[in-house]
């Protein structure tokens, strides 16, 4: 992965006599980077998901409901058939 190639380059940086401090500085600042990206890519996955959810959720719900009127008139038509009173 990226990350760990910058974590790795960073590790280098510092590590070594010359002390290389800009190039450090600049690895920790791109490494910041790649996690920002990563995690926000992460996010707008997750928000995807989240959404085809509630999609499905709402789907069957409405799906539900109509099935719940239709029994329910259904019903209502013979108990008022039955109610009727005989000729």
């Amino acid at each position: 992965m990226l990350c760990d190639f910058f974590t790795q380059h960073l590790r280098l940086c510092h590590s070594e006599a010359e002390a290389r401090y800009a190039e450090a500085k600049a690895a920790s600042s791109r490494l910041a980077d790649l996690k920002t990206q990563q995690v926000e890519k992460l996010r707008q996955q997750l928000v995807e998901v989240q959404t085809k959810e509630m999609a499905e959720v709402q789907r069957v719900y409405e799906e539900e409901t109509r099935k719940f009127h239709k029994i329910w008139e259904n019903r209502l038509q013979v108990t008022s058939i039955s109610d009727r009173p005989l000729d």
